[in-house]
């Protein structure tokens, strides 16, 4: 059960929000999207992102929906709020097969977020990522 002085910040897709508040959660809906969350236990800053898309948008749009801006947008803000980059610690949910196409979407968020973390150095704390079922996300940073 969640508590019920829990501030709730729901991350649609194509979002990314950033909190310092320990008594914050994250709330998303994934299927083969992918939600990374971001912290900095030092500074005790964290975010959440959650995008539809592996990759640079090739639109050059800038949309959050694609991993590789998400990312981005997530890690800068965390900076602004205080965060340093060596010292973040990454977890990964989503990135299920949910739907039977010939693009495996949900594995290629996967990789690409896995990929990114492992590029920027980032600490892999967990690694949720896969299946065939969607995962209602609640998480503390």
């Amino acid at each position: 059960m969640i508590d019920p002085t829990t501030n709730m910040l729901n991350v649609r897709q194509g979002e990314f929000r950033v909190s310092r508040n320990a008594d914050d959660q994250f709330f998303c809906i994934l299927g083969s999207c992918i939600a990374t969350v971001l912290y900095d236990p030092v500074e005790r800053v964290g975010g959440m992102n959650h995008f539809l898309l592996p990759g640079h948008d090739p639109c050059a749009t800038g949309e959050v929906k694609y991993g590789a801006h998400a990312m981005e947008q997530l890690v800068n803000a965390l900076l602004r709020a205080g965060a340093v980059k060596r010292r973040l610690e990454a977890r990964l949910f989503g990135g299920a097969k949910v739907v039977n196409t010939g693009t495996p979407i949900g594995a290629n968020n996967a990789q690409f977020a896995q990929d990114f973390v492992r590029q920027e150095g980032f600490k892999l704390k967990e690694n949720n990522v896969g299946g065939s079922h969607g995962r209602r996300l609640v998480c503390g940073i």
